[in-house]
């Protein structure tokens, strides 16, 4: 008798397949496990894309093409295409989704689904890296000086808003895992200077070599989101 393989689904914002994040998630995916990648952009032409970047005043979000390109495009403008999306995902089915950005962008457990009936929860268990990166790190930051690093400068503001409280100071600096290391260890280097007790890199884009920058430039434990989210997808597939 056959036996029915899990499913888990990963859903970026940008375009699929993310080899980068793969390549860290990869590592914690149990062997009976079929992985199926999905891309909010993958059927997106150039001025589609345009249609999408930030308007002035809104939150910017940071993802990459499949060529490898920087995309930064408008929360706002994105939400009902991902909702769209995720109700697609569900319908597909699968155990566990994976939203493959830290930016909080649903309801925890995930939005309400289809009109059919009304309030219809996702089939599957919905993981959104930002909520599980924020619990984690609370937990272990209160009375200590928290180091913060996002893809973009526009997000520093919103960055502050988001982890205010979580430590006793707070720096944050931006640095894209898209680009050359120069501005990563600039960014590392400032981090330094604010003397973190601990550094949370806080995009799915960020990978062990990015960490490997920060770590030896500042000094301190430093959490990888891709990695945290892949311990999770495990323990809730296994």
């Amino acid at each position: 008798m056959m036996v029915r393989r899990s499913t888990v689904r990963l859903v970026t914002i940008g375009q699929s397949p993310r080899g980068d994040i793969m390549s860290v998630l990869g590592r914690y995916m149990p062997e009976d496990v079929e992985a199926v990648e999905v891309g909010l952009l993958d059927d997106v032409d150039p001025r589609g894309l345009a249609d999408l970047a930030p308007r002035p005043g809104e939150e910017v979000l940071v993802t990459r093409l499949r060529d490898g390109r920087e995309v930064r495009l408008g929360k706002e403008r994105i939400t009902p295409r991902l909702l769209d999306l995720l109700e697609e995902t569900d319908r597909a089915g699968a155990e566990v989704v994976v939203l493959l950005c830290t930016e909080v962008l649903l309801p925890p457990g995930g939005p309400p689904l289809g009109t059919e009936v009304p309030d219809r929860r996702p089939r599957a268990l919905l993981i959104q890296p930002g909520l599980i990166l924020a619990a984690v790190v609370r937990s272990v930051a209160s009375g200590r000086s928290l180091g913060v690093l996002v893809p973009a400068p526009e997000q520093t503001e919103s960055a502050r808003e988001r982890w205010a409280g979580a430590g006793r100071s707070l720096e944050v600096q931006a640095a894209s895992p898209y680009g050359g290391p120069e501005a990563l260890e600039a960014a590392a280097a400032a981090l330094a200077r604010a003397g973190p007790d601990l550094v949370v890199m806080d995009c799915m884009g960020f990978g062990p070599e990015h960490k490997r920058i920060v770590q030896s430039t500042a000094r301190c434990p430093v959490v990888l989101a891709a990695s945290l989210v892949g311990r999770t997808m495990a323990e809730l597939l296994s």
